[in-house]
């Protein structure tokens, strides 16, 4: 799900792109913080935001949440 919905913009090298690079922050959050986050965003994710049904942001955010 992070490579079809997130990669563009939140990159892989550890730097992100146009967004921060989630998966350094993965790990050190919880996959709840990590839900609240990616549903809300910083400054408010793109239109993407409203294509992710809750059940995609959990599966990301337990990805995430799984990173060290």
């Amino acid at each position: 799900m992070y490579k079809q919905s997130c990669i563009a913009c939140h990159g892989t090298d550890l730097e992100g792109k146009m967004g921060p690079n989630l998966q350094k922050i993965g790990g050190k959050m919880t996959d709840q913080q990590l839900f609240k986050l990616v549903q809300n965003g910083r400054g408010g994710m793109p239109a993407f935001k409203s294509s992710l049904k809750d059940e995609d942001i959990a599966n990301i955010a337990r990805w995430l949440a799984e990173k060290k």
